[in-house]
């Protein structure tokens, strides 16, 4: 007859919340400290996606300045946050200290490595900003993922400093993750209060801006707009006004001699592109759509300017459709992964359906695969659907 120090210890379900946009992750977090069962400081984050979703809140606000000083106030800060801008907060109210971005190789918004780094409130603008906690603002993460959004801070400038470490973790072609990478995992998670968040675009990913755009001007247009948009934060702010002063519009010469246009040249050509024919094709391409018609109704009464530029800057977003055997493998490897790793406090899965970051014809697959992968890990799970209905990756 088995015993009761033999008998095996009944485990407690780990919570599974499924959100749709990947912002309602912070929710279930915030509500895990009030209830204790994350601890107030020293938190880590396991977080699978295409998107670094490390992006500073860009408004000033009294909520950021309550949550640094550890007043966490969920309904105020959760109507400034989007997919992009959830998990800085976080930071900034001292309960997360570091976080592990796991990534497909198609992913190259910030270089893998580890990166110290804090975050505070800019004393002379009052926002939340981002820096190297060295003070240097060199390391490849601060310049060209929160410079080019204004979100770099100067650690002399800033108030209610918090300092944390971010590691990007990159999965190989193959599906599978470099043994170094898998202890550089282990060693921070094993054994620390931690959270599991699982974007499912993680494993197939849509840009749909790049859908939007393609659809109504041609993917040649598309990748052209791309590669000039490749030049940076600095010099678009010239195709902008291309764009919105409509300046393709005049004759070739009249065009290339503008100083917008000079300016967007310049910078091609210090990254080794030509500058002269990109403008050139840049300016046709536009050109030939709104060309003087007849017809009663014009391209320009059906496109925006100002969406045209942000689709220019968000043209760089991944995109990469993978094929069902590569989902497969970086599944199984994930799975492999968490088996060694303990049982999360609880764990966050984003559909990213209505924002169509998850390819739609795929996204009934992988939440059957990561949802079914959490049962097979941490069983018992509770499931909790908290994704929109008409949304639904069962509908």
């Amino acid at each position: 007859m088995p015993t009761k120090s033999n008998k095996r210890r009944r485990l407690n379900p780990v919570p599974v919340y499924v959100v749709d946009l990947h912002d309602g992750a912070m929710l279930p977090f915030v509500d895990a400290v009030e209830k204790g069962d994350l601890p107030k400081s020293g938190v880590k984050m396991l977080h699978y996606d295409s998107h670094p979703d490390l992006g500073n809140i860009e408004k000033r606000s009294t909520h950021l300045y309550a949550a640094a000083q550890g007043n966490f106030n969920l309904k105020g800060i959760d109507s400034m946050t989007d997919i992009a801008t959830w998990i800085t907060p976080l930071v900034l109210s001292g309960t997360l200290d570091e976080v592990i971005w796991c990534a497909g190789h198609w992913c190259k918004q910030i270089k893998p490595g580890t990166y110290d780094l804090v975050c505070g409130m800019d004393k002379t603008d009052g926002k939340l900003k981002t820096a190297d906690a060295d003070g240097t603002n060199s390391s490849h993460a601060i310049l060209n993922y929160w410079d080019c959004d204004g979100a770099m801070g100067k650690l002399e400038n800033m108030n209610f400093q918090k300092r944390w470490k971010l590691h990007v973790v990159i999965y190989q072609k193959d599906g599978t993750l470099a043994p170094k990478d898998v202890k550089l995992i282990q060693s921070v998670i094993k054994g620390q209060p931690w959270v599991l968040d699982i974007d499912e675009d993680f494993f197939s990913c849509n840009n749909p801006y790049r859908d939007n755009f393609a659809a109504c001007f041609g993917d040649r247009t598309f990748r052209l707009m791309q590669k000039i948009y490749e030049i940076g934060c600095g010099p678009d702010r010239s195709v902008k006004q291309i764009l919105k002063q409509r300046l393709f519009m005049k004759s070739e010469s009249e065009y290339l001699q503008h100083s917008h246009t000079k300016t967007v040249i310049e910078a091609l050509n210090e990254e080794n592109f030509p500058g002269v024919q990109l403008m050139k094709d840049f300016r046709k391409a536009f050109h030939d759509f709104y060309k003087k018609s007849k017809n009663p109704i014009k391209v320009n009464d059906l496109i925006d300017f100002d969406e045209m530029h942000e689709t220019g800057q968000l043209s760089g977003l991944p995109h990469h459709i993978s094929r069902v055997d590569e989902i497969a493998r970086m599944g199984g490897s994930t799975q492999n992964l968490l088996k060694t790793l303990g049982r999360p406090v609880h764990v966050t899965l984003a559909t990213s359906r209505t924002d169509r970051y998850l390819p739609d014809a795929q996204a009934a697959m992988i939440h059957f695969m990561t949802e079914r992968m959490m049962e097979k890990v941490y069983k018992p799970v509770k499931i909790d659907r908290r994704d929109k209905p008409e949304f639904s990756v069962d509908a």
